[in-house]
């Protein structure tokens, strides 16, 4: 592993270290809605009850069919998790809640398990019972967690786990109960795991109640689909739901076979396949635990569980279990002696002293301390599709590039990126990757090509890198719905004059769809053109905005860094994660931007750029995603008194570049305020932005000017 200093066209830093303690700015929606009245705040959030129970992990498809809330990447979240009246597992007794695994395999099938996957997951089981007590893994975490019964009783969740005795089931599968896709021999439905749970519990005599749980594994070229259609090949890599009642009560997980896309590229037992149920296993039991049946116990206040807020969220690892395969065999859980690698888990405790960004943690260990450990050389890791617009025609392809930088903002050279692909939307399947994992090379980026798939979907190509064990997230929009991403507009100026008085422009962030954008953020980005050589700092300029239109009355914005020294200049306009634009509306800002007359152009060469993003963020983590993105608009400063550049005949002061949403319309509110950006085509950037929390401060991840 190796570190040398990031170019200064990367990514200009967003330092503000204030961020999560500014006021929150109440921003407007196109309609004249106030953002600010749909904030839910962690002290005033309400849950509600869902009604039909249904979480997955890892490849997902968000909220279809009333579903809990199943987002694999979970910027939609709302912590804290909040008790809705629900039971949970029932750890009271001796015994605690017992995990017995089924592991349905007819005789003679094809394609068995492979040797020792079985007895991987049983070891596991078997570690986490051993430990009941302890305080240094997930499982810990639940104890925060309880219930209360009519007469107001508190009962917190214990620690108290048993291994069952893991089940063979060789019975033969039923008929396809679902159309199974390409390089699949068959297709279990939900309603056909519970015939079968069904038939198992009479026949073995097994106990049914919420002090047991069954997880039900499935051999290779078996998928498998929830009650609302989704399905294993494309969409989720398990999940858990009970049905009956009382003493009949079956509490039983999903949990099929993927050969790839639901793992952290980590086998810390050897075997990446494995050590991935691994994961879904631990995300789905701690659900379990937590929030088991329709009557929603803990979730947030839109319908997501402790294990959706942090999917995806590893954290530090704490070793290797094969110094010659390092980055490859990492763990982060050492469990009754074995060593497995598993996401964070939510911790309200954590999140209310710690604060924004800082609510997943890998044991209750690490929530007592005033700041738990987190030191590692990664800050932040930032994935984006170049063009992320692509046709459903089975061959068109697109780049996938994630960096990785310290806090000093170095690239960080040699650090494993674990790849996958899921669908967010859409029927039918994504596209292939042409790796499953690269290194991080002499640039900081690791790279992989995406071939589309023919069908209609937006997918999420997912990177995790091994060092920090962070998460981001490339979506990509094929065929018909990249008529689904949201469209970022903008007036930005391409002439200034340094000490004159303010210029007027806007930027326009509209969501097309049926569903709100909960937890947005508003990032301004500054950077140095190509060929820049003078470095404008942020006390040079100033930037302030409104939601009312070219009148105001306007609000300052904190900007931090500068052009070519730092990178770029960025501010947060309004709180960070604290808006709401809702389905169908058009969130318009109006700026107004001076420049000090101290600042001296680089002749008729642009100086600098401006570009906007929307953002949206996860409250626990302090994830994000990039959901629009104005492009960059490049700016020609005239000196302080001078007549303004004439750049009608100077291509250099527009922007060539491609606009990085589905469409872009640039329309000017003052004579000095025209865009003379172009669009080469459809161009849609949507990108995971990781916010990387340091101290007492948020720092928004380092951007790359497109």
């Amino acid at each position: 592993m190796g570190s040398v200093p990031m170019s200064s066209r990367l990514f200009p830093l967003a330092r503000s270290a204030s961020v999560v303690g500014r006021c929150l700015m109440s921003l407007a929606l196109g309609s004249g809605l106030t953002l600010a009245s749909a904030l839910a705040t962690p002290s005033t959030a309400t849950a509600g009850r869902v009604a039909s129970h249904d979480t997955h992990v890892a490849r997902q498809r968000p909220g279809d069919n009333g579903s809990k809330g199943d987002d694999h990447y979970c910027d939609g979240c709302t912590p804290p998790l909040l008790y809705a009246g629900g039971p949970v597992m029932d750890t009271t007794g001796p015994t605690g809640v017992t995990i017995t695994p089924i592991y349905w395999e007819p005789e003679g099938y094809a394609t068995p398990f492979p040797d020792g996957y079985e007895q991987i997951i049983n070891t596991y089981i078997a570690d986490v019972a051993a430990a009941s007590g302890a305080d240094d893994n997930v499982y810990s975490i639940n104890t925060e967690y309880y219930q209360v019964a009519d007469d107001g009783t508190q009962t917190a969740i214990a620690y108290r786990i048993t291994a069952g005795e893991p089940i063979i089931d060789t019975e033969p599968f039923p008929a396809d109960g679902c159309e199974p896709e390409a390089d699949y021999t068959g297709c279990i439905t939900d309603d056909q795991i519970r015939t079968e749970l069904t038939r198992l519990a009479a026949e073995r005599g097994l106990t049914t109640d919420l002090a047991n749980f069954y997880p039900m594994f499935f051999p290779p070229g078996i998928e498998t689909a929830d009650l609302d259609g989704s399905n294993s090949a494309s969409s989720f890599c398990g999940y858990h739901r009970a049905f009956g009642e009382g003493s009949s009560e079956i509490v039983y997980g999903n949990e099929p076979y993927e050969s790839s896309g639901c793992d952290g590229g980590q086998a810390p037992n050897g075997d990446v396949v494995a050590d991935g149920a691994i994961g879904t296993l631990s995300h789905e039991i701690n659900e379990t635990l937590t929030d088991p049946t329709d009557a929603a116990a803990w979730n947030d206040s839109t319908g997501h569980e402790i294990g959706d807020i942090c999917a995806n969220d590893y954290g530090v690892a704490l070793g290797s279990t094969d110094p010659d395969n390092a980055t490859t065999t990492l763990y982060n859980q050492e469990i009754n002696g074995g060593h497995y690698y598993t996401q964070t888990e939510f911790s309200n405790a954590a999140f209310a002293s710690l604060g924004i960004g800082k609510g997943c943690v890998q044991s209750a260990a690490a929530v007592g301390a005033a700041s738990p450990d987190v030191s590692t050389a990664v800050a932040q890791v930032f994935t984006y599709a170049q063009p992320n617009a692509v046709d459903a025609d089975g061959t068109s392809t697109l780049d996938i590039s994630t960096s990785v930088s310290d806090h000093d903002n170095n690239v960080i050279e040699g650090d494993r990126v674990a790849f996958s692909v899921y669908a967010i939307k859409g029927d039918g399947q994504c596209g292939q990757l042409s790796s499953d994992s690269e290194l991080t090379g002499a640039d900081g980026y690791a790279k992989v090509t995406y071939t589309a798939s023919s069908d209609d979907v937006i997918c999420a190509v997912v990177a995790t890198d091994a060092q920090g064990g962070q998460s981001s997230v490339g979506s990509v929009y094929q065929g018909a719905e990249q008529a689904n991403a949201p469209v970022a507009e903008d007036t930005f100026p391409t002439t200034m004059e340094a000490g004159a008085e303010a210029t007027t422009f806007t930027t326009s962030f509209t969501n097309p769809t049926d569903k709100a954008i909960v937890n947005a953020q508003i990032d301004f980005s500054i950077f140095p053109a190509d060929a820049a050589t003078t470095d404008v700092t942020a006390d040079q300029v100033q930037l302030s905005y409104s939601t009312e239109g070219i009148d105001g009355p306007y609000t300052p914005v904190t900007l931090e860094g500068s052009t070519v020294e730092e990178g770029g200049i960025e501010g947060v306009v309004g709180d960070a994660g604290g808006a709401t634009i809702g389905a169908g509306e058009t969130l318009t800002i109006t700026y107004q931007f001076a420049i000090d007359g101290s600042v001296v152009p680089d002749g008729n060469e642009p100086l600098f750029s401006f570009e906007a993003y929307l953002d949206q963020i996860n409250l626990a983590s302090g994830a994000g995603t990039n959901l629009a993105d104005t492009g960059f608009t490049d700016v020609v400063v005239s000196p302080s008194g001078a007549a303004p550049v004439d750049t009608s005949l100077d291509d250099t002061a527009s922007d060539d570049t491609p606009s990085n949403d589905a469409a872009s319309a640039d329309t000017a509110v003052a004579d000095d305020s025209s865009d003379s950006s172009s669009s080469n085509g459809p161009l849609i950037i949507v990108a995971i932005v990781v916010v990387v929390v340091v101290g007492a401060g948020v720092f928004v991840v380092l951007r790359k000017r497109r």
